[in-house]
């Protein structure tokens, strides 16, 4: 998973760690990449979601949010 190889040596509380794992899964299920791929756009999603948290953002379904808004892409129908 792209989100957990940007997380190495990156210092986030576990329920930080924990929510930014939620909503990268919900924006790749959103748009309905493969489970478990990593290509460009899994890499600019786990970036989108590691920068908001970074900001003190540690809602799952708010970094979502924003990584959807960050990256330009369709709201979830």
């Amino acid at each position: 998973m792209a989100i957990h190889r940007l997380l190495e040596g990156k210092r986030f509380d576990p329920e930080t760690v924990k929510a930014m794992i939620k909503a990268y899964n919900a924006v790749s299920r959103s748009l309905s990449l493969k489970e478990g791929s990593i290509g460009p756009v899994n890499n600019a999603i786990a970036k989108a979601i590691l920068e908001i948290a970074a900001q003190g953002v540690v809602d799952p379904t708010e970094l979502h949010d924003k990584a959807i808004l960050k990256l330009e892409l369709p709201p979830p129908a």
